[in-house]
């Protein structure tokens, strides 16, 4: 059986106190999909619903987590 973990650095530990409330229930929902990759592709309007956050808040949150360097967005072929 294999099992699937998450290994976090300290510094990212530290850097967390830089987010709002929004920015991190997002990356939260985003871990929960995150595949071996580390991608995952959920669309504005699911991440919307499981943060209980408009899309347009979810968009912006987005925004702000790439501008710190705590998401990467591409798009998919």
């Amino acid at each position: 059986m294999t099992e699937t973990f998450v290994k976090v650095g300290a510094s990212l530990r530290e850097r967390l106190k830089e987010l709002n409330d929004t920015e991190l229930r997002l990356l939260f929902a985003l871990g929960l999909r995150i595949n071996e990759e580390r991608q995952c592709w959920p669309s504005t309007a699911v991440l919307a619903e499981e943060c209980i956050r408009s899309e347009r808040q979810v968009r912006r949150s987005i925004t702000r987590l790439m501008a710190k360097n705590f998401l990467w967005v591409g798009r998919r072929a």
